[in-house]
């Protein structure tokens, strides 16, 4: 078993993915890492959000995703800015992520021409820049307020969902993958599970056969 739990590294991710024996030993947990990319919010063009939502569409989450490893050791690709595992995250696709996930030109072609930029153009420095969102949305930050001062945990929670959906809205995110992991259990152990906070096995209850 990965102590670590931060997953198979190459050589033993083959070596179980090719033996049928060997995957009925493993799991691939979401680990609660979500891979994105911020989108500027205050930068022009990038303070149009049609540019940011051309950025969206146009977005080759399949090609991220093997960047990252793949969907077993990569992650899933990603839609929302709060991973599955967040309490009170609900899942929606509103650029077509899951749907599309070589990207949809035609679409972002469309929205390109909204922000005033039919042509594309250059949104990158080429150095000594950060592209970080800069989001100041003040329903978002109205949400995160009652978020924050609220004691009931059901209520607390549901404002995940809202905020997640109005920053997806403002297009201030580009979300990649929700990060997982190859993990490999023995099949002499039992009380095996995966803890969702972390996404990996809980070490403390383990037991063996």
């Amino acid at each position: 078993m990965d102590a670590a739990g931060t997953g198979m590294q190459a050589s033993a991710r083959a070596k179980i993915l090719s033996s049928a024996a060997l995957k009925a030993s493993s799991d691939d947990p979401i680990s609660g890492y979500h891979r994105f990319a911020y989108l500027n919010t205050v930068v022009k063009p990038m303070n149009n959000v049609h540019c940011r939502m051309a950025v969206e569409y146009a977005a080759n989450k399949t090609s991220q995703q093997t960047a990252y490893g793949g969907p077993v050791a990569g992650g899933q690709i990603a839609s929302t800015v709060a991973p599955p595992n967040v309490i009170g995250q609900k899942h929606f696709d509103y650029y077509e992520a899951t749907t599309k996930p070589g990207g949809d030109v035609a679409k972002a072609r469309a929205q390109l021409k909204l922000c005033g930029r039919p042509n594309g153009g250059d949104t990158i420095s080429p150095a000594g820049n950060i592209n970080i969102a800069e989001l100041s949305d003040p329903k978002v930050n109205g949400l995160l307020a009652k978020m924050a001062s609220t004691n009931d945990a059901t209520t607390r929670n549901s404002y995940t969902a809202q905020i997640d959906r109005r920053v997806m809205k403002d297009a201030a995110i580009l979300p990649e993958v929700y990060a997982k992991s190859l993990l490999y259990r023995s099949p002499n152990l039992t009380n095996v599970y995966v803890q969702a906070y972390y996404g990996m096995y809980n070490y403390a209850v383990l037991g063996l056969k």
